[in-house]
């Protein structure tokens, strides 16, 4: 699965110790009405409990001059999580989840049109915790 062709995602996410974020390829669309994400986190994953903890998202899906945040976010060059944010322009949507600047495709799972926002819901598996994000009603 490591040699498996798919889009690069850093998911990010804020919380009391501040922003952090991941990078992930196990993403992808469920609906579209209502505007739906899957995305699968290791269990095992520190990050797991974050995520949950926030209940807000970014999928930030890199373009191919942005390659170099894949590692940092994937925790392969021991690089703390305030410190990965460091190599790339970030902003905050109005949710508190960081937002790459640069160009990138971004998905809340909010309508284009009407900015709803993502909630997170979470479903066991047996390896891994599974995040929908679904549109926020007012």
């Amino acid at each position: 699965m490591a040699r498996l062709g798919a889009a690069v995602n850093v998911v990010t996410t804020t919380g009391a110790s501040g922003p952090c974020g991941l990078t992930a390829s196990a993403v992808c669309s469920v609906t579209d009405d209502p505007p739906t994400l899957l995305l699968c986190i290791n269990r095992e994953s520190e990050m797991n409990e974050l995520f949950r903890a926030a209940g807000i998202l970014c999928v930030n899906t890199l373009a191919a001059s942005q390659e170099e945040l894949s590692p940092l976010f994937a925790g392969f060059t021991g690089v703390g999580q305030a410190d990965r944010f460091e190599p790339a322009r970030w902003t905050t949507l109005a949710t508190g989840a960081p937002f790459c600047a640069m160009r990138s495709y971004v998905s809340t799972a909010g309508s284009r049109r009407q900015r709803r926002w993502a909630r997170i819901r979470c479903s066991s598996a047996r390896s891994r915790r599974s995040r929908r994000a679904e549109p926020m009603r007012a």
